[in-house]
């Protein structure tokens, strides 16, 4: 934290949900599920989107219901890309309150820590089928 800035309450309860959201990315849902009980109460309509857009995905991840997007993405780059672009889209074809905005906005930085953390194993396995040889 810099000093002198002060969070707001708004500040801190994204700041957990963010980290939140790593940790489910990361498939970590007792840690995620720990954290996500220290995020402190607020009437910001965006934050309540987050969170219960968080919330959601977490609970979803405990439960392991395959018929879940949540479920079904975490292995499938395409899909991932596709669940990206057509959420994008939707948020800028509709007129969304701020409630929505946290909500798809959340989603998305899922999404996209899904997409950052498969990246790595792609560009591993690419690399081993290339050089059979070694």
């Amino acid at each position: 934290m810099s000093v002198g800035h002060v969070h707001t309450v708004e500040e801190k309860a994204l700041e957990i949900l963010r980290r939140a959201l790593d940790l489910l990315v990361e498939g970590d849902v007792k840690g995620a599920e720990t954290l996500i009980t220290d995020v402190p109460s607020c009437e910001d309509e965006y934050v309540s989107g987050f969170s219960a857009s968080v919330r959601g995905i977490l609970n979803a991840l405990r439960s392991g219901d395959k018929e879940f997007l949540a479920n079904r993405i975490r292995k499938s780059p395409v899909h991932l890309q596709n669940e990206i672009r057509r959420l994008k889209e939707t948020m800028d074809s509709h007129l969304l309150t701020e409630w929505d905005r946290g909500y798809f906005d959340a989603w998305l930085d899922y999404l996209s820590g899904l997409r950052r953390a498969l990246r790595q194993p792609d560009v591993e396995e690419y690399s081993v089928n290339q050089n059979p040889e070694e």
